[in-house]
């Protein structure tokens, strides 16, 4: 549809009144449909369904009506055998790209492993010009985006990219890598796998759950993470999960640490990033340092 509408060199350029992007359900329509069907869910039922389906109304379909409410009930439905899922990366891909959909693929999967600064996308797909490729995953697909620190320059060269299909990610990080035990039938040991290294996984969406709900609220201008490229001996302390900045600017900016659980939670650590923060990025705001955990989503 971009390209029929969208590329100057199609018939029917310029010629559409209307433009809709179908977005995927909010947060607290993911939470509404898993409490209808189950209200004795856990927030980490309700992370799953958001990890996997990234409020794609088909996807969240597909499990819902496959009875899949729990967190190890869903990993099942996905990864079972002859299940839609296993093939929808790969489908969805090979549509929005063609013929060319490898290179595509190399990139994304590259991102999804951590690989995901400019130099090491190219290091790994092994072609340097990928800036082309780069660029309309971001600008036409919208499956990756950039991601730079808070209030860094826009041009700034500190650049990460992310997948922002929760699916997809999703697929890349259990179903792509682990083809060889799919086409052998182990698919089993593809849901232990999955469901042993789920709590990890998950730590991150749990991130994306947040900056999306926070979002959602509608009361702040910007919302990301922070992270310092100077190099030290304490990696942790350069790195800092949502810092989200109001409108208002009488309201505190919230700085915040996600973890799936309290007992992870490190205060001093976390107290050093926020005074490194208040010094030398958000002089002069007032903030409100805060940990959310899966308790608060």
């Amino acid at each position: 549809m971009r390209r029929i509408f969208m590329d100057y060199k199609e018939p029917l350029y310029g010629r559409c009144d209307t433009i809709i992007n179908l977005r995927h359900f909010s947060t607290a329509v993911l939470r509404l449909i898993l409490s209808d069907y189950y209200p004795d869910y856990t927030n980490d039922d309700l992370l799953a369904l958001f990890t996997i389906t990234g409020g794609v109304p088909k996807y969240v379909e597909l499990l819902i009506d496959r009875g899949a409410f729990t967190v190890n009930d869903m990993i099942k439905r996905v990864m079972e055998e002859n299940s839609i899922f296993l093939d929808e990366g790969l489908i969805l891909l090979s549509q929005k790209f063609g013929k060319k959909y490898g290179n595509y693929f190399s990139i994304l999967s590259s991102i999804a492993s951590g690989r995901n600064t400019s130099q090491q996308i190219a290091q790994a797909v092994g072609d340097t010009n990928i800036g082309g490729m780069i660029m309309r995953l971001e600008e036409d697909y919208e499956i990756i985006s950039k991601k730079r620190p808070v209030l860094s320059k826009e041009r700034s060269q500190n650049v990460h990219y992310e997948i922002t299909d929760n699916f997809l990610r999703f697929w890349f990080r259990y179903v792509s890598r682990n083809q060889n035990l799919i086409q052998m039938g182990l698919n089993d040991k593809l849901i232990d796998i999955t469901i042993a290294d789920y709590p990890t996984y998950s730590g991150l969406t749990l991130e994306v759950w947040f900056r999306q709900k926070l979002k959602e609220k509608g009361i702040y201008s910007n919302i990301g993470s922070w992270w310092n490229t100077s190099k030290g001996n304490n990696v942790d302390q350069q790195e800092v999960d949502i810092i989200a900045i109001p409108i208002d600017k009488n309201v505190p900016v919230l700085v915040a640490e996600v973890k799936r659980q309290a007992k992870n939670f490190k205060p001093e650590s976390f107290n050093e990033k926020v005074k490194h923060i208040s010094d030398k990025i958000l002089h002069g705001y007032k903030i409100s340092p805060c940990l959310l955990t899966l308790d608060d989503m």
